[in-house]
């Protein structure tokens, strides 16, 4: 079996740490030997990463983690083994990052009324270098301002708190994700054209984290699936034991193909590390076969 990694996040994501060729040494490092970039809505790191992993022996897989909505419900869908030099993934990029540049004076708007502080004047440079302000950069600053320390809404993620574990990426979560107080609606597409887009592209569709993803609307996964959707993402680092048991014994009742990955971002998920999910003795050959078939027809 290989060692393999399916989905991660370079800089090219508004949330990720390292470049492409960075995440090739870190995988080197952690012995993996298949790697797929996932960037959110993005394809610009994925010819970075090839060649790194050529000249590793890592084969990489191309891919994308994309936002698309159904019945109301934000959903991200990885695809993978894309073209990823079909314009359309470029043009999805560009939209987003208008609407989300026209999103930042908004969500610094909502936080100042939620968390009943002011940003100061040296907050908002370090902002200003961003082209989108993501809840992970917001977190950053909030848990360093030596004033905000006993700010009983920020004690979840310090140290010891019930949230520390991934303070950055769970303040996103718990603040400027759908439903949650400081959320600025986007109209994403629709996970039918998502997933058209993807099989349109030669592409292989598949839900990402599920379990936190769909929480209450497991159903909507057999509605996924009549719209064409290929497979789940069963080892997460999102998943519990429970879980990955309920996804694999879906997964494979429907004989979908099975997909695992870390979800690494690096800072604002110190927690997580390459090659590191929930679960143990994987049946992924389908899966492999298919994407290393695949990623060698391409090439």
């Amino acid at each position: 079996m290989k060692i393999m990694d399916l989905h991660m996040h370079s800089s090219y994501s508004d949330d990720g740490e390292f470049t492409p060729a960075e995440l090739i040494h870190l995988g080197k490092e952690a012995n993996l030997t298949v790697m797929a970039l996932s960037d959110h809505d993005s394809v610009k790191g994925i010819d970075e990463m090839i060649a790194a992993g050529k000249e590793a022996d890592i084969v990489v897989i191309p891919a994308t983690e994309l936002d698309c909505q159904h019945k109301g419900l934000n959903l991200h869908i990885l695809a993978y083994n894309i073209n990823h030099h079909d314009t359309r993934y470029h043009t999805i990029e560009e939209e987003l990052l208008k609407v989300e540049s026209a999103h930042f004076q908004k969500r610094l708007d909502l936080t100042e009324e939620h968390f009943n502080m002011k940003f100061t004047p040296s907050d908002l440079e370090g902002f200003a270098s961003l082209s989108v302000l993501t809840g992970e950069a917001i977190a950053k600053v909030l848990l360093t301002r030596k004033d905000l320390v006993d700010h009983p809404l920020l004690a979840p993620y310090r140290n010891d708190g019930n949230r520390s574990d991934s303070p950055y990426v769970n303040f996103y979560w718990d603040y400027y994700s759908q439903g949650t107080p400081c959320y600025i609606h986007t109209e994403f597409m629709t996970a039918k054209a998502c997933i058209d887009l993807i099989h349109d592209t030669g592409g292989i569709a598949v839900i990402a984290h599920p379990g936190n993803n769909l929480k209450n609307h497991l159903h909507y996964l057999d509605e996924l699936v009549l719209l064409g959707l290929d497979g789940v993402e069963v080892y997460s680092s999102y998943h519990n034991a429970e879980q990955t048991k309920y996804f694999y014994d879906y997964t494979k009742g429907k004989n979908l193909y099975m997909t695992l990955g870390s979800d690494f971002h690096g800072h604002c998920k110190p927690n997580i590390h390459l090659g590191t999910y929930a679960g143990d003795e994987l049946e992924l050959t389908k899966t492999m076969t298919f994407l290393l078939q695949k990623r060698s027809s391409l090439e």
